[in-house]
């Protein structure tokens, strides 16, 4: 089903943010490729502290995987037909579901780049993450999906 889903401010401030922080983070570790020590952290536990240490080759690997996330949200979001929703789409709540969908995805993009972004810069200044790392990372990623759940059912 082709749908033609104009994004909204919101979502394109979220998208072009998403850009800044991929662009940002590949830049900023391009920048300082030659000052990043030969071993990095490269595994950090639930507590933010690194616990294994590789060569700073992993950071490639590293933006490799936030390239193919940030690409594929990206491309994902121009097939709003074929995004699966929680609720059955009628001709009233098609535009509203997926505007709000592409809502959704726009800010998981953001939080996942943010995230992918935080790690690099991190792994290659050789420091710890920081123990509000994960609960902050857990709370956004769930709690988002949370709202956006209880919003489409509201929905129906």
């Amino acid at each position: 089903m082709r749908i033609r889903l104009p994004y909204t401010l919101v979502q394109m401030i979220m998208e072009g943010a998403s850009l800044v922080g991929f662009v940002g983070a590949m830049l900023y570790l391009a920048a300082i490729w030659r000052g990043i020590p030969a071993q990095i952290p490269t595994n950090y536990d639930a507590a933010g502290v690194a616990n294994a240490m590789g060569g700073k080759g992993s950071l490639i690997f590293l933006m490799a995987v936030n390239a193919a996330t940030y690409l594929t949200m990206t491309a994902v979001g121009f097939f709003p037909g074929v995004w699966n929703t929680p609720v059955r789409l009628t001709p009233e709540n098609t535009v509203p579901v997926l505007s709000r969908t592409r809502s959704f995805l726009c800010l998981i993009k953001l939080y996942v780049v943010a995230m992918f972004g935080y790690i690099a810069v991190a792994m290659a200044r050789s420091q710890p993450l920081g123990a509000w790392f994960l609960p902050v990372t857990l709370i956004l990623m769930f709690g988002t999906i949370g709202v956006y759940m209880v919003r489409m059912v509201r929905m129906r």
